[in-house]
């Protein structure tokens, strides 16, 4: 059971192995209701952990899937770690949780984690690194793959927060629907996201998608638009962030500031957090303060997530942190 605040230090002793296995493999596949997955290590199957019909209240908790029972090298699952799949009474699952012990570790499989489903959480784990947390242990394709609604990847405070690192691809990749309505209302919050090879959140997979004046626009998380910031200057212990949000009028919003290494976009670590409220034209300016140490050229990112749908924004252009 792991017991550190970052990282992990389970010891897990029983290995799923999938290396006789032929074809299409599962090493776990589950299809009924209120199971929870503790304490495994699985690797070497075509996909790791499969949730079908009627799974709903699954829990996945302090797991290593992926890597080997060292949780530095990946033997891997050459298609994908967890799938949550859309099917019938598939609602409510969790692959991790809020406590160190909760916390999966998920890393050199083809891709993360597949939400398919509505209304699930990925929280605490750690995605694409080794045991430590930091060190690359990346997976081939995306880390985290939405594809429902209403889901969760993190959550309100920085016990739920991921980390989504060294993926190929988007660090979190919130997918178009198949012929159907968009994905909306996805949370993607207080994550540690970075060094992943495309963007570290990807709205229907088309590169930066621009914002629109007035946010009218519809599709995946209804396309929210993201912060604009004009400056972040460090100054008597603290560094000030100066910004706008252009959205849809009369709305509030969760406004979430990362710092990251120079040079970098994504949102390696949280700041903190700002409620907005847009004007009737759909304007909004912004200053925040932040006493966490964020050194002379960093960069600064920030999101938005419109509390009435959930919806969260891509990462904003990144902004220099310079001295005031």
């Amino acid at each position: 059971m792991n017991t550190l605040a970052k990282g992990t230090n389970a010891k897990l002793m029983i290995q799923l192995d999938g290396t006789a296995s032929t074809g299409d493999s599962t090493g776990l596949y589950i299809n009924a209701p209120d199971v929870v997955v503790r304490g495994l290590v699985i690797n070497r199957f075509a996909e790791g952990m499969v949730v079908e019909s009627n799974a709903a209240n699954t829990r996945i908790v302090g797991d290593f899937i992926g890597p080997s029972p060292s949780g530095t090298a990946a033997p891997g699952n050459p298609d994908i770690a967890v799938s949550v799949y859309d099917v019938s009474g598939v609602t409510n699952n969790t692959v991790g949780g809020s406590t160190p012990a909760t916390r999966n570790l998920i890393s050199g499989n083809a891709g993360g984690v597949t939400i398919g489903s509505d209304g699930n959480r990925v929280s605490n784990n750690l995605i694409g690194v080794q045991r430590d947390g930091a060190n690359p242990l990346g997976n081939d394709d995306f880390g985290v793959l939405v594809s429902g609604s209403h889901n969760l990847i993190g959550g309100a405070t920085p016990d739920y927060a991921n980390t989504i690192a060294f993926s190929h691809n988007a660090g979190v990749y919130v997918q178009a629907g198949w012929g159907g309505p968009a994905h909306v209302g996805n949370r993607i919050t207080s994550n540690s996201i970075f060094s992943n090879g495309d963007l570290g959140i990807d709205l229907s997979n088309d590169g930066v998608t621009p914002n629109d004046a007035g946010d009218p626009d519809t599709g995946v998380n209804n396309l929210q638009n993201k912060p604009v910031l004009s400056s972040a200057k460090m100054g008597a212990g603290k560094t000030t962030i100066k910004g706008k949000l252009n959205s849809t009028p009369g709305k509030t919003f969760q406004v979430q500031f990362f710092s990251n290494p120079k040079g970098t976009n994504q949102g390696k670590i949280l700041l903190g957090s700002k409620s907005v409220t847009t004007d009737g034209m759909g304007n909004v300016s912004f200053t925040f303060a932040t006493t966490k140490k964020v050194r002379l050229g960093q960069n600064i990112t920030a999101t938005a997530t419109r509390g009435s749908t959930g919806d969260t924004s891509e990462f904003s252009a990144p902004r220099e942190v310079v001295a005031s």
